[in-house]
């Protein structure tokens, strides 16, 4: 595995994780929104 596609591989972990959470509630959103910041907002365009 090179360096440039460990960082995707995990980004696609954490984005399924995300997804996950913001069906869950509201509370994991605001607080993805925090930690994810543009991946979180990116998930509530799909």
């Amino acid at each position: 595995m090179n360096r440039k596609e460990m960082p995707l591989n995990v980004a696609i972990r954490y984005e399924q994780e995300a997804r996950n959470l913001l069906f869950r509630s509201e509370d994991a959103k605001e607080g993805l929104s925090v930690f994810f910041g543009k991946t979180a907002t990116e998930l509530e365009r799909h």
